[in-house]
């Protein structure tokens, strides 16, 4: 929101995907809830099952027009990110949206 006040108020969601066998809530859902309304009150949290660059995906591809995509990346060691590449890269090389990387 800093980076970008232009969008403080655009519609946001945001996307949490858990493994099948996981609870529905969203990690820190109140200290999240607490953070976004800080700049978004009218934020819609999504908790979707499965696979997390599955659903990632599939949810993105209904949502192309005037979406952004705001994710964590490349706070992995490099290994790490050999072995299994990063979600970020993955995005941007499947998605035509803009992705904006947060470190």
């Amino acid at each position: 929101s800093y980076t970008l006040p232009v969008l403080d108020n655009k519609r946001i969601e945001v996307l949490t995907v858990k493994r099948d066998r996981d609870s529905l809530h969203v990690p820190d859902g109140k200290l999240m809830r607490e953070f976004m309304n800080g700049r978004y009150p009218a934020a819609d949290f999504v908790v979707e099952r499965g696979n997390a660059r599955e659903q990632i995906l599939e949810y993105l591809h209904g949502r192309k027009n005037n979406a952004m995509v705001v994710t964590g990346a490349y706070g992995r060691g490099l290994v790490s990110r050999l072995l299994k590449p990063s979600m970020a890269d993955y995005l941007i090389k499947e998605l035509n949206v803009p992705v904006f990387i947060a470190h």
